[in-house]
């Protein structure tokens, strides 16, 4: 289900009576649901599964046009997916994110796991006379070497988006990100351009530079070209 693509639903089920479930996971201290998911993490339960279910989730018309578009521009996107591996990539495939051919190159495709254990974590230090922070990759050559060849990460959490944006930073590269939610915030504050859809959470629009209304990747780039368009004419009038 996952390379077709699809976000890939299980449903399962234990029995439990009532006094057994509140000794077990109200009682313990902490809340229900995190106890709950320990004890699914560790196998715990003896569930019975039920089946799975496939979600489409189709890409917009314009999707790969748009992706074109920003590459001729000299725009390299990038997908960061909290979905499973396969999905992202065959999402990305879709889009124009990843070409077939690249596909199997060396980074081309990672887990967030896999990104970590490569280029490590962000190292901040702060200038106790100046109180300036300064952020760096604590592999910076590993990053370099990832983020020459990377076009999709999987599995990946806030943190995940957070470490690639500074890395880019660190790099010397303009940084656009994209989000909605809450855990897209400090991506969306650290890039130099923080692009929020306008379905998405108060707090990810008030981090975001722009806010995207339509959530149309193709208004971002609508705003690159008018962006792009100021600067040639102020140029060519000094």
């Amino acid at each position: 289900m996952a390379s077709q693509p699809l976000r890939t639903m299980a449903f399962a089920y234990v029995e439990m009576d009532l006094q057994a479930w509140t000794r077990e996971y109200e009682d313990r201290g902490g809340s229900a649901e995190k106890n709950l998911e320990d004890a699914l993490s560790s196998r715990a339960l003896g569930l019975t599964f039920v089946g799975a279910f496939g979600l489409r989730d189709p890409l917009r018309a314009k999707v790969q046009s748009c992706v074109n578009y920003a590459e001729k521009g000299d725009l390299r996107v990038r997908l960061v997916s909290g979905d499973h591996v396969e999905t992202a990539k065959a999402v990305a495939l879709k889009a124009g994110i990843l070409r077939p051919e690249e596909a199997g190159r060396l980074y081309a495709v990672m887990q967030a796991e896999d990104f970590r254990a490569t280029v490590g974590e962000l190292r901040r230090s702060r200038d106790e006379a100046t109180g300036e922070v300064t952020v760096e990759i604590e592999n910076a050559e590993a990053f370099r070497e990832v983020a020459d060849g990377l076009r999709v990460l999987a599995r990946a959490t806030a943190a995940d988006k957070l470490l690639l944006v500074e890395g880019l930073k660190s790099l010397g590269k303009v940084v656009a990100a994209t989000g909605e939610g809450i855990n897209d915030v400090e991506a969306l504050g650290t890039a130099d351009v923080g692009l929020a859809m306008g379905s998405g959470c108060s707090a990810a629009k008030e981090a975001a530079s722009l806010v995207l209304t339509d959530d149309d990747f193709e208004a971002s780039l609508r705003a690159v070209m008018w962006g792009r368009n100021i600067y040639a004419n102020v140029s060519r009038f000094l």
